[in-house]
C-alpha cells in the first residue's frame, strides 16, 4: 500500500472518525462534500476526477492510487 493512502487513511479514522479502509477523497465523494472535493481534485490536478476515482477504487478493493 503506497504512503499516501495510509496517511489518507488514517486522517479520515483518527481526524474525521470516519472507516479505516476509506481515504479522505473517497468519503468526500462520497459523502457529497462538494466544497471538500474540489479542493482535493484540485490538489490531485494531474488526475481528472480523482475524488470519484479513488471511491471506485476503494469499491472495487484496488488501492493503486
Amino acid at each position: 500500500m503506497k504512503i499516501r493512502v495510509y496517511i489518507s487513511r488514517r486522517i479520515n479514522y483518527h481526524l474525521l472518525g470516519g472507516r479505516l479502509d476509506q481515504m479522505v477523497c473517497s468519503r468526500a465523494y462520497e459523502q457529497g462534500w462538494f466544497k471538500t472535493e474540489k479542493v482535493l481534485n484540485a490538489i490531485h490536478f494531474w488526475q481528472e476526477q480523482h475524488c470519484q476515482k479513488c471511491y471506485l477504487s476503494e469499491v472495487h478493493n484496488e488501492t493503486t492510487i
